[in-house]
């Protein structure tokens, strides 16, 4: 379990968006976990939150791509001990 290098080549258009879209529906998934437990009082702190996520894990899979995503195999730790 050496670490991860990106030398491959640059990627293109069609894999940065795949990159973005995957990383938000994450992010929107991972959002809404986030604001049930924290039991919100408006709607516009729920989308607020909601849109928060998904453009901060977007935007971290469009730039680190494979990385993000190898990165999250730590998350899984905190989200089943979630008070």
């Amino acid at each position: 379990m050496g670490s991860y290098s990106n030398d491959g080549p640059e990627p293109d258009r069609v894999e940065l968006l795949v990159r973005f879209v995957c990383g938000s529906i994450f992010g929107l998934s991972l959002g809404v976990l986030v604001a049930l437990n924290m039991a919100l009082s408006s709607l516009l702190e729920f989308f607020g939150l909601l849109g928060l996520f998904a453009a901060g894990c977007g935007v971290l899979a469009l730039r680190f791509g494979d990385r993000f995503w190898w990165g999250l195999r730590h998350l899984r730790h905190l989200l089943w001990f979630w008070p």
